[in-house]
């Protein structure tokens, strides 16, 4: 069974569902005290799931808020590397450890108004890229998962910015659809595929991977 420890800037046990084995914690990815506080309160972590994130502003890079795209940087990716540079020893020592990071088809296929959150997901893809080559020799495994414009919404959660044009072709999908995708679970993933109607060869090719990745031993 898993013990689950998850994590908001303010925590609202309301929002998740009973259970002994989860507990919520507040964590700030974009300040290391609060990073450093919450890494002390893990005895042990088998599996870190980056998935803070957010987008700010939906203006043109000629009227761009250079504030806006330093906390979009600072929250996708030193967000992800504050963490996982925290908790890294603790996934080594695990001997078995795996790092997922959550990020966005923003990475991949850019929009009008979005080219702050599309560098920032980028930044995740390769960040993401760099720690497989980095970690293998520790044993710890990468896998990168991208989600779908809107599946989700809350305090760490990653969405298309209030007032943008997103992606023409994608869509929503349902919080359950998501977790199934992480879980790797083919059928539903394609179904996902199918509602976004982007990227679907990378997308295939991905989840196939996820799946080799997360049953691998």
């Amino acid at each position: 069974d898993w013990r689950v420890l998850a994590t908001m800037r303010t925590p609202r046990e309301d929002l998740l569902p009973p259970s002994a084995q989860l507990r919520v914690l507040p964590l700030d990815v974009t300040d290391q005290e609060s990073v450093d506080k919450f890494c002390e309160q893990v005895p042990r972590c088998d599996l870190l799931v980056n998935n803070a994130g957010g987008a700010h502003g939906s203006e043109s890079i000629a009227d761009a808020n250079v504030e806006d795209w330093q906390w979009m940087y600072d929250t996708n990716v030193l967000g992800t590397l504050r963490v996982t540079r925290a908790l890294l020893p603790k996934v080594e020592a695990s001997g078995d450890g795996q790092v997922i990071n959550i990020s966005s088809i923003a990475g991949l296929r850019s929009y009008r108004g979005g080219a702050g959150y599309n560098a920032a997901k980028h930044g995740v893809h390769s960040l993401s890229h760099v720690m497989r080559m980095e970690f293998v020799d520790a044993g710890v495994r990468v896998t990168l998962r991208d989600r779908i414009a809107g599946a989700t919404s809350g305090a760490a959660t990653s969405t298309t910015p209030t007032g943008a044009s997103p992606s023409p072709t994608s869509s929503e999908a349902t919080p359950e659809q998501v977790a199934s995708v992480i879980a790797g679970k083919q059928a539903d993933w394609r179904e996902v595929i199918e509602q976004a109607g982007t990227c679907r060869m990378n997308w295939v090719m991905k989840s196939e991977d996820l799946a080799e990745t997360l049953n691998r031993k």
